[in-house]
């Protein structure tokens, strides 16, 4: 399903996944696709999925590179 074009996302949504797709493809995002960002999110709100999706890559990555299952971040 293409975020992009599909009536199951709002703009909002559509501005959130495209700013993390293109932070973590390419560790920057272009001005045009921050300033969409901006007219649906506050600064705090733009935080938080910077927060969260630099959790997530740094998460994937860790998994990746030690080849650890990906239950050992459920175990305790």
């Amino acid at each position: 399903m293409e975020y992009q074009t599909s009536p199951l996302f709002s703009a909002r949504e559509r501005a959130a996944l495209a700013y993390v797709k293109e932070a973590t493809r390419h560790k920057h995002v272009s001005d045009a696709t921050f300033e969409e960002l901006r007219t649906h999110f506050n600064d705090r709100e733009i935080v938080e999925i910077t927060w969260q999706n630099a959790i997530k890559n740094t998460l994937i990555s860790l998994i990746f590179y030690s080849k650890l299952n990906p239950s050992v971040l459920h175990d305790r």
